[in-house]
C-alpha cells in the first residue's frame, strides 16, 4: 500500500480487492494520522483503576495509542482473571508481515510471550470448552499494572458452503483487552517505549522529579549583625558560597532532564554548562567589589529564572508527531492498587467532639506531588494552546543560560542614575524590568527571551529596562502602568550622596512617585580592632552631622514645631516693638535732662531664660496688650513673616506694613534718613550727623541713637527668623544678631534712665518697651550660638546614630536589598565618606579577597589593579561632585523597605530647593499615548553606548528662602563720646571687609550639560544700593557685591529667570549657577 495514493475509479471499471483495501487502508490511516499528530496519544481521560479487595474498577475513559487507535469504553468492574495468550490471524489473505505485525513485540522476550492475565468482568460466561476464569485476590493484584490492549486479528469469514463460496473474505476485529501483568514486566516495557521516543515516557519517573527547587537566603542585615561595608561584602559572598554548592549542579540536572527539549539550540556535542561557566559573575566581582550589590541580584535573577524554567517544563507535554511505535496498541492506566475515599465522619455526641483527633481527617485522597506510576499520560498536539508551548520553555532556558554571560558590571559605576518601572513580589522574571548590570543590545537574544509573552505578543516594547528609560518624554513612567508596583532604581552606587539624593527627588517630581528616601551610613570599620577604620568612620560621622544638618533638622517635627512657635512669638514682639519706637520723638529737646528722677527695672530681677528650642519660651515674649488686640497683632505678623519668606523685601516696605507713614521728628523718620549704609560712617555717625545738624547736643545724639538702633538690630532680627522650618534657620548668624539687639536694648534702657522723654504719653509709651529689657537681656545667654546649637547637636545625634546602617536595620528588621523601591516604600541609600573610602579601600579588599578567590579560581594573586581600578571607577563618578558637603560622601549600596519610613516629604523639599537636578526638560511633554510595535528592523530604545554617555551634576543653591529682608543691621556700636574708632564692635564693617564675590555661570534650565548662555546678563539688588544690572562675559560672571543680603537673578530679552536670595559674609567669594528659560509669549 502506498500511503500518499489510492486508485481513483472510472466507471466500467473492474474493482478488484487490492483496490478497494488500498482506499480503506488510506482514509483509515489519514484518521488516525489525524488523531496522534493533530489532537495528542496517551489516555485522555477516565480510565481510573482502583482495586477494592477481590474487585478491580475501571472507570470509564478515552485513550489514544500512539499509532492513533481510538480507545473508549465505558466504566466496569472485574472480579476474575485468566491467562492471555495473543492470537494469531487465521484468514487466507494473512500476510507474513501481518502476522509478525499482529505479533506485538513489547510482549516477547526472547521469542517468549510474558505471562498476561485477562481481567474478566462479573457477567463474563465462559464458551464451552473454556477454563473457568479464576477470581482475583488481593495478593494476586498486589504487584500487578493495568493495561488496556488493542488487540487486531484478520479473521476469514468461513462464508461458502458446498454449492457456493462467493462470500468468501476476511475482516479485521478489533477487541479491547484488560491485562493484568506485573509492575516488573511494566517497566521493562516502559524502558522500550522510552528508547522509541528517545525521550522519558513515564512523567512519574521522568528526571524533572528529582530537580531542585532553588532560593536565595535574604541579606537579613540586622539578624547576622551585617553593620559595615566589608561586613555587607563577606555577606554577599557566604550567600553565593552556599548558593554554588547547589546552582551549578542544578543547572546541569536541568539540562540533561530536558535536553531532548533543548539540545538542538546549541552546536552538536557542545558543553552548555562548562565549569568556567560563572567565571563571568566572579571575575565581574573581583574587578569592582563596591559593585558586590549587584552579584546579589544575579543570584535573585537566576534563581527565579531556573524556577520559572522548571515549572513551565514540567507542565509542557507537547510533541510534534511522535513516533507510531511507542505504545502502538496498548497504554497503561496504572497499577492495581486501592483508591482512598475521601475522609468523612460525623460526631453522633459531645463526647467525640471532645475526644477527636483532626490529625485523622488524611486517608491520602488528596493530591500527590508525582503522578501516578504506570500510567500513560496524555502527550497533546501542539495545535492545543493551553500550557506552555515548546518555544516558551526553549525561551525560558536560553534566557536563564544567558543570564551569567551577559551580566555586568565593571562599567556601570559611571553610569547616570535611572528609574525603570518594573514588578515584585510574586511576579514572574519574564514580567519584571531587565536590570541594568546585563548587557544587551535591543533585540538580542537575552531581550528577545525575556519575556516570551510579550515578544510573541508584539509587546517587546513593554519589556522595560535601564536603557530604554533615559530621561526624555517617552519614559515609560510618564504614563499608567498600574500593573507596575515596583521601581528600579539603578545608578546609585558609587554616586555623590547629595547629588543622588537630588537626582532621585527630580525623578519622584517629575514623574509622580510616591517612595521615601532615607540615608544611612554605613562605616568601613573591619571591627573593633581596626583602629584605623574606627577613626575613620568617627571623622565621617561627625562630618556628616555637619553637611547633612539641614536635611535632618527638617526630620524633627517635634522640635520643629517648638521653634516654630518661639520664632512666630519673637517676631510679634520686635513688630510691637517697631510699631512703639516707630513716634518716639527724636528731635532735639524732646528729652528730659534730670534722670535721677527716674529709674527702669533690674533686668535680671526674676527673669528666667529659655531655649530657643523650649516652647515655654514662646510665653516668654507675650504681648502687653489686650487678648483682642494681641491676637490681631498676632495675625498681621504672622502674614507679614510669610510674605517675606516668598520673596525680598525692602526695609522700607517692611516698615510701611509694621508702623505706617513715619512722621517728623519721630524714630521712624530719623531711621528713614540714616539707615541706609550707604550714607556712609557707622549708624551712630550717621544719627550723630543728622541731630548735630537739627542743633542737638550729646544727649539728644544718644537719645536719638538709642531707638534708632533698637530698630536696625529688630529688623535684622526679623529677617532671621523669616524661615519655614528649623533647618533653614542660621543659628550662628541669629546668636550674632540677637547679641547685637539685646545690646542696642540695653542701650535703650539706660536712655531711658537718663533722659526720658518729656512727652508724658510717649514717655509711657518707652516704659512699655523697657518692661521687657530683662526678659530680652536674659535670653541673650540661651540664643547664643553654642547653646542652640548644643540643643539641636543632641538631636541630631541621637537621630544620626539610628540612621547607621545597624541602627537602621535593628530599628526595620525587615531591611533588604531589592535594587530598586516598591511603590510607597522607602529607598534606603547606604553611604560613606569618599575620603574614609579612599584609605580603608585595599584593607577591606584583603579581607574580602580570599572568599572571593574560592569563586573565583583565576583571580590573579595581585589584587592592586583590581581595587585600584574599583577606586579609579568610584572616583570618575565622584568627579561629578557638588560643593555641597553633603556630595563628599558617596553611596556604596542600596536597599529597601516596603513601607513608608520615616518622615514626611520634608528631605524632598530640602534637597529640591538646596539642588537644582531636574534631569527631565521642564518644557517637555509626554511622548505619544500610541507606541507602535516593536520590529526586528527598528528597534529603537537606547543601547549600551547610553549607559555611561551621561551623568548630570546638579546645581547646588544657596538654602535661603525665596524671600527676606535686604538688610544687614551691622553690629551694636557703644553711642560713647570717647570710643576707640578702632574698636571691634562696628555695624559697618572696613571697605576692605564690606566687599564678597560672586561668581558663576547662566545656564539654561532644559540643559544644564551644554556650554554657558551667552548675552544674559545678572540682575543684583543689594542692601542700600539700587538695582544692578551686569552683563555677562559669554555667559560667565565674577562681580563683587556687598556683604548681607542680597537677591540675584539672570535675564534676556528672550529668557528669564528667578531671583534667588543669598547672605553674603565680608570676603566670602560665592560661586553659584543662574538658570534661566523660555520666556512664555
Amino acid at each position: 500500500m502506498n500511503d500518499h495514493a489510492f486508485a481513483h475509479f472510472v466507471s466500467g471499471q473492474v474493482l478488484g480487492a487490492r483496490a478497494l483495501n488500498d482506499l480503506v487502508s488510506y482514509l483509515e490511516g489519514q484518521d488516525r494520522l489525524s488523531r496522534r499528530a493533530l489532537s495528542g496519544i496517551g489516555v485522555v481521560c477516565g480510565f481510573d483503576v482502583d482495586a477494592e479487595g477481590p474487585l478491580v474498577h475501571i472507570s470509564k475513559g478515552v485513550a489514544v495509542t500512539s499509532e492513533g487507535y481510538l480507545i473508549a469504553d465505558e466504566a466496569e468492574s472485574y472480579d476474575r482473571f485468566r491467562p492471555y495468550e495473543l492470537p494469531v490471524s487465521d484468514a487466507e489473505e494473512v500476510s507474513e508481515d501481518q502476522i509478525a505485525e499482529e505479533r506485538y513485540p513489547f510482549f516477547f522476550v526472547d521469542d517468549e510471550q510474558i505471562p498476561l492475565f485477562e481481567l474478566v468482568d462479573t457477567d463474563f460466561a465462559p464458551a464451552p470448552g473454556e477454563d473457568e476464569p479464576e477470581p482475583l485476590t488481593a495478593a494476586f493484584l498486589q504487584n500487578k499494572t493495568v493495561m488496556l490492549f488493542l488487540e487486531t486479528r484478520l479473521e476469514s469469514l468461513k462464508s461458502c458452503d458446498v454449492n457456493d463460496c462467493s462470500d468468501k473474505g476476511a475482516e479485521w476485529r478489533f477487541t479491547v483487552r484488560r491485562l493484568l501483568l506485573t509492575r516488573d514486566q511494566a517497566d521493562a516495557i516502559l524502558v522500550r517505549e522510552e528508547e522509541i521516543a528517545g525521550r522519558p515516557v513515564d512523567r512519574a519517573t521522568h528526571p524533572m522529579n528529582e530537580l531542585v527547587h532553588l532560593r536565595l537566603e535574604k541579606l537579613k542585615i540586622a539578624a547576622t549583625g551585617t553593620d559595615n561595608f566589608a561586613g555587607l561584602i563577606l555577606r554577599i559572598v557566604g550567600i553565593a558560597l552556599k548558593l554554588s554548592q547547589h546552582l551549578p549542579s542544578a543547572l546541569r540536572d536541568a539540562y540533561a532532564a530536558y535536553g531532548y527539549l533543548l539540545e538542538d539550540m546549541y552546536d552538536e556535542n557542545a558543553d552548555v554548562f562548562p565549569n568556567t561557566y560563572f567565571s563571568n559573575v566572579w571575575g565581574q566581582l573581583a574587578q569592582n567589589v563596591f559593585m558586590a550589590q549587584y552579584m546579589y541580584d544575579y543570584m535573585r535573577d537566576v534563581v527565579m529564572a531556573y524556577n520559572e524554567f522548571v515549572q513551565a517544563a514540567a507542565r509542557f507535554e507537547q510533541e510534534c508527531l511522535p513516533n507510531s511505535g511507542r505504545f502502538p496498541r496498548h497504554v497503561f492506566l496504572g497499577d492495581a492498587t486501592d483508591k482512598p475515599d475521601a475522609f468523612t465522619t460525623d460526631f453522633p455526641t459531645p463526647q467525640d467532639v471532645i475526644t477527636w483527633n483532626p490529625f485523622k481527617a488524611s486517608t491520602g485522597s488528596g493530591l500527590r506531588p508525582r503522578v501516578a506510576e504506570r500510567r500513560t499520560h496524555f502527550i497533546a498536539s501542539p495545535a492545543h494552546t493551553h500550557g506552555p508551548r515548546l518555544e516558551e520553555v526553549r525561551s525560558l532556558f536560553q534566557r536563564m543560560h544567558l543570564l551569567a554571560l551577559t551580566y555586568r558590571t565593571t562599567s556601570r559605576v559611571q553610569a547616570p542614575i535611572r528609574l525603570t518601572p518594573s514588578k515584585t513580589w510574586d511576579a514572574p522574571l519574564s514580567d519584571r524590568a531587565i536590570p541594568f548590570y546585563y548587557a544587551f543590545q535591543p533585540g538580542s537574544d537575552l531581550h528577545a527571551n525575556w519575556s516570551f509573552t510579550k515578544t510573541r505578543t508584539r509587546l517587546l516594547n513593554t519589556v522595560y529596562s535601564y536603557q530604554f528609560s533615559a530621561p526624555t518624554d517617552a519614559h515609560p513612567l510618564h504614563f499608567r502602568l498600574d500593573g507596575q508596583d515596583f521601581i528600579r532604581i539603578e545608578g546609585v552606587v558609587g554616586k555623590p550622596l547629595g547629588s543622588a539624593m537630588a537626582q532621585l527627588a527630580g525623578w519622584k517630581q517629575q514623574l509622580g512617585l510616591s517612595f521615601s528616601i532615607e540615608p544611612v551610613f554605613m562605616p568601613l570599620t573591619l571591627g573593633p580592632d581596626d583602629g584605623t577604620g574606627n577613626k575613620l568612620d568617627d571623622v565621617a560621622r561627625s562630618q556628616m552631622l555637619q553637611a547633612a544638618r539641614q536635611l535632618f533638622l527638617c526630620r524633627l517635627s517635634d522640635i520643629d514645631l517648638i521653634f516654630l512657635v518661639v520664632i512666630r512669638a519673637i517676631f510679634a514682639f520686635i513688630v510691637l516693638l517697631l510699631q512703639r519706637l516707630w513716634r518716639q520723638p527724636v528731635r532735639p529737646g524732646s528729652v528730659m535732662r534730670r534722670g535721677d528722677d527716674f529709674s527702669g527695672p533690674d533686668l535680671a530681677d526674676g527673669v528666667v531664660a529659655g531655649g530657643l528650642l523650649e516652647v515655654t519660651t514662646a510665653s516668654r515674649f507675650a504681648l502687653d496688650l489686650d487678648p483682642k488686640e494681641t491676637e490681631v497683632l498676632r495675625q498681621r505678623s504672622d502674614v507679614l513673616r510669610s510674605d517675606i519668606i516668598s520673596r525680598p523685601y525692602s526695609v522700607d516696605e517692611v516698615l510701611g506694613r509694621v508702623a505706617g507713614k513715619q512722621e517728623d521728628g519721630t524714630a521712624g523718620d530719623l531711621f528713614a534718613r540714616v539707615g541706609d549704609p550707604g550714607g556712609g560712617g557707622s549708624l551712630f555717625d550717621r544719627t550723630q550727623r543728622a541731630i548735630v545738624a537739627e542743633g542737638g547736643d550729646e544727649v539728644d545724639v544718644k537719645a536719638a541713637y538709642a531707638p534708632v538702633s533698637l530698630m536696625s538690630q529688630g529688623i535684622g532680627l526679623m529677617n532671621m527668623l523669616s524661615v519655614d522650618s528649623l533647618a533653614e534657620f542660621q543659628v550662628n548668624e541669629f546668636g550674632r544678631l540677637y547679641r547685637g539687639f539685646s545690646q542696642a536694648y540695653l542701650n535703650y534702657t539706660q536712655t531711658f534712665r537718663t533722659a526720658p522723654i518729656e512727652d508724658p504719653e510717649a514717655r509711657r509709651n518707652q516704659a512699655r518697651v523697657v518692661a521687657s529689657a530683662g526678659l530680652v537681656a536674659a535670653q541673650s545667654s540661651a540664643f547664643a550660638a553654642a547653646n542652640i546649637n548644643s540643643e539641636i547637636t543632641a538631636a541630631l545625634q541621637r537621630m544620626l546614630s539610628d540612621l547607621t546602617l545597624g541602627g537602621y536595620a535593628r530599628r526595620h528588621p525587615g531591611l533588604e536589598h531589592h535594587c530598586g523601591v516598591n511603590v510607597g516604600g522607602t529607598f534606603v541609600l547606604a553611604y560613606c565618606s569618599i575620603d574614609a573610602l579612599v584609605e580603608q579601600a585595599r584593607p577591606i579588599d584583603g579581607v574580602t579577597t580570599g572568599p572571593i578567590r574560592k569563586l573565583d579560581d583565576d583571580r590573579d594573586n595581585g589584587n592592586d589593579a583590581a581595587i585600584d581600578g574599583a577606586l579609579s571607577a568610584v572616583g570618575a563618578a565622584h568627579a561629578f561632585a557638588t560643593r555641597d558637603p553633603l556630595d563628599r560622601f558617596v553611596v556604596l549600596a542600596d536597599f529597601c523597605l516596603p513601607y513608608h519610613c520615616c518622615d514626611t516629604d520634608c528631605s524632598d523639599l530640602y534637597l529640591r530647593r538646596r539642588f537644582s537636578a531636574n534631569p527631565f526638560d521642564p518644557n517637555g511633554n509626554p511622548g505619544p499615548m500610541g507606541v507602535p510595535p516593536y520590529d526586528d528592523d527598528e528597534p529603537g530604545g537606547g543601547g549600551p553606548d547610553d549607559i555611561v554617555s551621561l551623568i548630570d551634576q546638579p546645581i547646588v543653591n544657596d538654602l535661603k528662602s525665596a524671600g527676606g529682608i535686604l538688610w544687614n543691621p551691622g553690629d551694636f556700636v557703644v553711642p560713647d563720646s570717647d570710643r576707640d574708632d578702632d574698636d571691634d564692635i562696628r555695624d559697618d564693617p572696613p571697605p576692605d571687609r564690606a566687599r564678597a564675590i560672586l561668581r558663576g555661570v547662566v545656564m539654561l534650565d532644559s540643559d544644564r550639560n551644554r556650554d554657558p548662555v551667552p548675552e544674559t546678563e545678572v540682575i543684583l539688588s543689594e542692601t542700600g544700593a539700587p538695582t544692578r544690572r551686569v552683563p555677562t562675559k559669554g555667559g560667565k560672571f565674577e562681580i563683587p557685591v556687598r556683604a548681607g543680603m542680597l537677591a540675584v537673578g539672570a535675564a534676556s530679552p528672550d529668557l528669564q529667570g528667578i531671583m534667588t536670595t543669598l547672605h553674603l559674609d565680608p570676603g566670602e567669594e560665592h560661586e553659584l549657577t543662574l538658570l534661566v528659560s523660555q520666556r512664555r509669549r
